[in-house]
């Protein structure tokens, strides 16, 4: 299992101090800390196991996560597939180094939502132009 580290610069965030509540700080870290997110930044996991990893109600866990997909705009969920995208994943979690990316990379070869997998290829090349 993969060691994450999690940056402490959530908690200077006015967003998350200001608006989240309490369980939506709970289920967000859990989001990022969680074994079934990829190092792209995408959740394959259901909300039914997220619900029990979590200890939470499904009907709590649906709310949460409109509130941090519709609300705070943190993350993007489809239901279809069972596919969560984390944004801005990549500010806290990668580095430069051309291993990760690579490994960015190949951790995408499962995820079905495109616009996900477009997404972070954007990143990436984002990511390549300004650290690189």
């Amino acid at each position: 299992m993969p060691n994450r580290n999690i940056t402490t610069e959530m908690w200077n965030d006015p967003k998350i101090v200001d608006d989240f509540e309490a369980l939506d700080i709970y289920l967000f870290q859990y989001l990022l800390t969680s074994p079934h997110t990829y190092l792209c930044g995408i959740m394959k996991c259901s909300l039914r196991t997220i619900s029990l990893e979590c200890k939470l109600e499904l009907d709590e866990i649906r709310n949460r996560i409109d509130r941090l997909e519709n609300l705070h705009k943190v993350i993007k969920y489809n239901p279809t597939e069972n596919e969560l995208l984390i944004l801005n994943w990549h500010k806290y979690n990668w580095t430069k180094s051309e291993k990760l990316q690579a490994s960015v990379i190949k951790s995408m070869a499962n995820i079905k939502t495109q616009e996900y997998v477009e997404y972070v290829n954007e990143m990436l090349k984002q990511y390549k132009t300004n650290k690189g």
